[in-house]
Formats: structure tokens, sequence, C-alpha cells
């Protein structure tokens, strides 16, 4: 159950992550710049 909400989680932020720059690039450029 655990193991389960964690790839919930992960897919969540990885989508957030992936669409963010697309509604606010100017926003989001930083964040790549920091991976």
């Amino acid at each position: 159950m655990t193991a389960d909400l964690g790839q919930i989680v992960e897919g969540v932020l990885l989508v957030f992550a992936a669409l963010f720059p697309i509604v606010n690039p100017l926003g989001g450029a930083p964040i790549f710049l920091a991976m």
C-alpha cells in the first residue's frame, strides 16, 4: 500500500513538473536551471 502511494505521488510530481513550465514558462525556467 505504501509503495503504491509512493508511485502515485511520484507520478503526480512528474506530471506537475512536465505541465508547470507549459503553464508558466518563465517561472519554470529556474527549476530546470537548478536541476
